[in-house]
Parts: structure tokens; sequence; C-alpha cells
């Protein structure tokens, strides 16, 4: 689904609005033109507001702010958590005995209430049932529409209240229950169904947190059909719309709008558009514009993939990228880079420009004459791709650079050996790790006079007294300082003499990892 966490809270926050200011014709006391664009209803408000009905107005906000306080003292103070689901429930009954002891609240001041409601069974429709291909064929582009709709605001209202009490919605699950309720709501001449935006709301508000909720909710429903319409006669609308008001305020998300902003403009514009797309145009033109912009961000993300140089950890063989790790190692001549992303038509191009980007910059301080590209994060690569790569190495060669691959995987191996890559390259140019591709490139020497970097070291050090390598670094483990200590040889001892070297200066070791000349600490300053 493309209806990240921005788009459906934009989605929600504008819908909120516009159907809290739909209920405003109850406390207003005349009618609101139905409306998807918040711009219409706010005119018509002003228009007529020579017809505002004081009495309506004040029992509505009176409903209204009993109800928020209500909800603020369950919250507060856990003696009172059951106001939270009998607050409406109580609002309601009141309203109801007002409307019904003083008739004149509807007769002389225009308090509105419900009136009859039909009541009985819903009729069966299965009997009814006909296959009538010209008329499908008629009302097929409708039919589609109304399916997209339903489902785009059902998951969008379902992942918002999701995101707010920490579960995850499956939008396949909830595609597939909405379908076997309209199959089953066809059978009994029911209308279109879909998930609610407003009782979604008030049951969050009442404190609803299981599906035994919609189970007693449509068993009262049944109930009340059957026997209790008349209670229902002088029910006000002032109260139905305190309660679906109080219920939306919830989903005004301003504050998602603010973190947003601060973590990432660009998810905080999806969540502008959403929003104001839902009041001003519509909700599925809202969020149906929102969902393109995803898209584009998603095809722009992945045409730009991030390409990180990597320098050694000091004492170690761990290679992290050079904006991570503060303190790190260069090799001569050698340039390391992670590709971190899958490489198709769209993305291949741009990852070459950037390559040459790298090269040039790490040209500056001295001559390249290896690329290493470390590969675990492709797990795909598209024919376009091979044939770019082929470019790229072909190119490079040109310009005295050998391109040498580290731990691709296995999917890509096999392409590449389809693709006749690997044989173009070289299988000795394919390493598993990134430190194997260095001492690869080491050995095989740089230059045109092919000097053997490695083995000159390695004479070296095996002539004289090599010191030991240190690194320490904060960046690998959050917790503890990783000390890093690579020695030339073994040398009995020296775990208790780095241990007792340690506690003198006040460190606490947490943890050692010991591999022949490769000493790993953990220290707790």
């Amino acid at each position: 689904t493309f209806l990240g966490h921005p788009v459906t809270s934009g989605f929600t926050t504008g819908a909120a609005i516009i159907i809290g200011l739909s209920q405003l014709k109850y406390f207003l006391g005349y009618h609101l033109p139905h409306s998807h664009s918040v711009l219409e209803i706010i005119i018509a408000i002003a228009k007529d507001i020579r017809l505002l009905k004081l009495a309506p107005m004040g029992l509505g906000l009176t409903w209204l702010l009993l109800l928020l306080g209500s909800k603020r003292l369950a919250k507060k103070d856990r003696r009172f958590r059951m106001l939270l689901p009998l607050g409406p429930l109580v609002g309601c009954v009141v309203g109801i005995i007002l409307l019904w002891q003083c008739p004149s609240l509807h007769q002389r001041y225009h308090v509105q209430y419900v009136g009859d409601i039909p009541g009985g069974i819903f009729p069966v429709s299965l009997k009814d049932l006909r296959f009538d291909f010209a008329f499908i064929n008629k009302l097929k582009v409708t039919a589609m529409s109304a399916a997209l709709i339903s489902f785009m605001e059902s998951i969008a209202i379902s992942q918002a209240v999701a995101a707010q009490h920490g579960y995850s919605v499956k939008a396949s699950e909830e595609l597939f229950a909405l379908g076997v309720t309209n199959v089953i709501c066809a059978m009994f001449s029911g209308m279109v169904a879909t998930g609610s935006f407003s009782r979604t709301a008030v049951a969050n508000g009442s404190g609803a947190q299981t599906q035994l909720a919609g189970v007693v909710l449509g068993a009262s429903l049944l109930l009340v059909l059957l026997f209790l319409t008349s209670l229902f006669y002088y029910l006000p609308m002032f109260a139905l719309a305190a309660v679906v008001i109080k219920a939306v305020v919830n989903l005004i998300a301003y504050d998602v709008a603010v973190s947003l902003w601060k973590v990432k403009r660009w998810d905080f514009f999806l969540w502008l558009v959403a929003c104001l797309g839902t009041l001003f145009i519509g909700p599925l033109e809202g969020i149906g514009i929102a969902v393109l912009l995803s898209i584009l961000v998603v095809i722009y993300e992945s045409a730009r993939p991030q390409l990180a140089v990597l320098w050694r950890v000091p004492g170690t063989k761990i290679y992290r990228s050079m904006e991570q790790e503060m303190r790190g190692e260069r090799i001569p001549n050698v340039l390391i880079v992670r590709v971190g992303a899958s490489l198709y038509f769209s993305n291949v191009a741009y990852v070459k420009s950037r390559l040459l980007q790298c090269i040039e910059e790490a040209s500056e301080n001295e001559p390249v004459h290896h690329l290493v590209l470390e590969m675990c994060s492709v797990h795909t690569v598209d024919s376009t791709a091979v044939h770019l790569l082929k470019d790229i190495v072909d190119d490079f060669r040109g310009r005295g650079i050998q391109t040498v691959f580290a731990m691709v995987g296995p999917r890509v191996m096999k392409t590449f050996h389809k693709a006749e890559l690997v044989s173009f390259i070289g299988e000795n140019r394919f390493f598993p790790a990134v430190c194997d591709a260095v001492q690869g490139c080491l050995l095989s020497g740089s230059g045109k006079d092919g000097l053997p970097r490695l083995r000159s070291a390695l004479e070296i050090a095996a002539s004289r007294d090599v010191l030991p390598e240190v690194g320490i670094s904060n960046c690998i483990h959050q917790q503890y300082t990783q000390v890093n200590i690579f020695v030339p040889r073994a040398i009995p001892g020296l775990v208790e003499l780095f241990n007792s070297v340690f506690v003198t200066k006040g460190c606490n070791v947490e943890g050692a990892q010991v591999d022949h000349l490769h000493h790993t600490y953990y220290l707790l300053m």
C-alpha cells in the first residue's frame, strides 16, 4: 500500500475537520448543504449566519463541553474512567428527557430532534439476484469507483487509529473483510458498506479496543430496529452532533504535522497535501494526489540510491562509512564504495556518475588504482544494469582503475553468470568480504609498475618488530566503548595485561573477544 503514515494522518485530519464542520448545522439551527469542500461549508455558514438560533447553539456547546470535560476527567482519574464510554450515552439520554419534557424547545426555539425512525427487520433481497450483463456493464465504472473510495477511506481511518494504539492493520485482510461484508449486505437490501469514519471515531473515543465492540454495536442496532425505535423519537440532533464532534477532535493530528516538520520536511509536505486536498477538493481527490506524490517519491528515491565511501576501523577488519565512523584509515590507492540499493535501468546511470564523482574526490589526495564495490545491499539487477556495469568496468579499465566486487549475493551472482559478466570481469575480481577484496587489490599491485604492496609490507613486518594497531570506537556499539587491538604476533599473557591496564585506568571490562592476533574489548567508562 502507498498509504503511508503522513498520507493517512493528513487525510484523517482533513476528513475529521469536514465531518466536524458538517455537524455545526445542528448547533447553528439552520440547514447547511452537504459538501466535501471545507470552503463551501464555511461560505454557507457565513452566508446564512443571520439565521443563527441561540437555543440549539447554547445547548450544543454545553453538551460538547460536558463531553470533553468527562473525557478529560476519565483520563486524569481512574476512578471516573467509566465516564469515557458512558459520557455520550448519558448525554443522549438526558437530551431525550429534556426535549420530551420541554416541547417548547422544539416548537418555539427550533431545537431539532430525530423524529420517527422506521422499525423492523431489513428485507431479504437474495431472491432478486439475477445476472444482467448489460446492467453490470452499465454500472461497472460506478461500482469500481465506489469500491475504491470505500476501501481507501476504510484503510485510511483504520491505519490512523492503529497508529494511535500501536498495532498494525493488513490492507489485504481489510479488503477481504469489506468484500465479504458487501456480499452479505447485498443479500439483505443493504447499502455499500465501508469502515465508517464518524462511527470509528466515536468508538475510538469511547474506549473500544476489540472486535467485540462491533458485535455489541450490531446487536444493539438490531435490537433497536426491532423493538426500541420509539425511544429515540426525541433524541436531540445537537446531542448527536456533540458526540461526533467530540470524537473527531481526537483525529485532528496537528502534533503529527509538527513532528514530521522536525523529522522530515518531505513527509510533512505529503501530510499537508493530503490534508488540504481532502479539505478543499474532496476525500478521494486529496488522498489520490497524496498517493501519487508518494509513488513519485518512491521512484525518485529508488532512482538515486545512496553510495557510501568506506574506510577501515583501526585495528579491525571492519569497514564502515566515513560519515558514520569518525576515526578510520584509508587504504592507499584503493577506493571502497558501498552501493545502497538494487540496480536497474532507472538508477544505474546515476550510480556511474556518483562513482566518477567519488573517484575524482579521492584522486585529489592520491591516485585511485582500485575500486571496490561492496554489493551487500544489491539484491537484484536487471539486464540494463548488467549492460551498464560492463560499460563501467570497461570505462574504468581505460582510466587505469581495476573494479573489484565484494559481498555479491547469490541471486545477483546468478544473474552475473548468466550474462557472462563474471567471465568479462574475471572470477578473481569477486570476493566474499571487503577485507578480502582489499587484500586482493594490494596483492595484485597497482599502476603500471605492478609493485606488490602487500608482499613488501609482509617482508618488512617479518624483518622488524611491528607496533600493534589500536582502534577506539563509540559508533559500533551504543552502550560500550569498543577497543580493537591488533598485535603482530601471539604473546602469552596479553589478555591479562590488557585487562590490568583497563582496570588501572578505571574502566570496567564488560566483554572481550580474542581471535589469535585480534583483540576486541568492550569497556564501560
